[in-house]
């Protein structure tokens, strides 16, 4: 785990409002980084302590050749504004890995459906690449909002097939990504799923995959104030608590879970 100074390589813009930041770090970490993982970022930089709490961002993709860290970020407010106008050469404090990632299939020659909304996407990316490498099928399903918001589809399309939603139907499937899913429910060939994306994304992959026997794997998003479990803002319900053991957190329990394991509503 690294609590240290990164240095910004590129930042460019993918949409009108999403942006890619690549970081080398000063050195590399002590293990590898898994897919699902992700950072803290102190956005506020030089400029004083507001804004005061870091920001979560999951991993896009790692290279520990080059100790570089590539994040896809969407800008929503003052931190992620501050992020997105980085330039080659500035400095910004990363700190992690953190969290748990998604597992890896435990059986060779597995097919894998990815299934991402919106932001939630990124991640995926990085996990259908080391899927590929490691010789599993993949299929990714993902939605957006319009073909104006499509980003990283040409980067998916390396590493397996890949299926497109959009809302209002400009670009693949008119619907969302639980819509496509949707034809995949009585295909056999898929034995693992993995998802991230926004929470009513989630909630009816839960009600389409929630009886299906193969693992479904969801990453979960909580606003969070230290990434490290010392503030309990991240904190879940399990589904099937234990009197020791009621509730769960997302940065240090998760923020991977099996579906099922905590309930859909943070």
């Amino acid at each position: 785990m690294l609590n240290c100074e990164a240095q910004v390589i590129t930042n460019t813009p993918l949409t009108a409002s999403v942006f890619s930041l690549t970081l080398r770090l000063p050195f590399a970490p002590d293990s590898q980084v898994t897919p699902g993982q992700f950072y803290m970022l102190k956005v506020s930089g030089n400029i004083g302590l507001d804004p005061l709490l870091r920001r979560p961002i999951s991993v896009c993709a790692f290279d520990p050749l080059t100790q570089t860290l590539r994040f896809v970020i969407r800008r929503v407010g003052r931190g992620t504004t501050i992020l997105e106008q980085l330039r080659p050469g500035d400095p910004l404090e990363v700190f992690g890995p953190l969290g748990h990632g998604f597992p890896y299939p435990e059986e060779p020659n597995t097919h894998a459906l990815l299934i991402g909304g919106g932001v939630g996407i990124p991640p995926l990316l990085y996990l259908a690449q080391e899927l590929s490498n490691a010789g599993v099928q993949v299929t990714a399903l993902l939605g957006f909002r319009s073909e104006k918001e499509v980003f990283l589809l040409d980067e998916f399309s390396r590493w397996g097939t890949v299926e497109i939603a959009t809302d209002d139907g400009s670009l693949g499937a008119c619907g969302n990504v639980c819509d496509l899913l949707e034809n995949h429910l009585t295909n056999s060939h898929w034995s693992i799923a993995y998802a991230c994306g926004p929470l009513p994304m989630l909630q009816r992959l839960e009600v389409l995959l929630g009886q299906d026997q193969r693992p479904v794997y969801v990453s979960l998003e909580k606003r969070m104030a230290c990434g490290i479990g010392a503030c309990t803002a991240c904190t879940c319900k399990r589904q099937h608590p234990e009197p020791e053991n009621r509730s769960s957190l997302v940065c240090t329990d998760g923020p991977v879970f099996r579906l099922g394991e905590v309930e859909l509503d943070v």
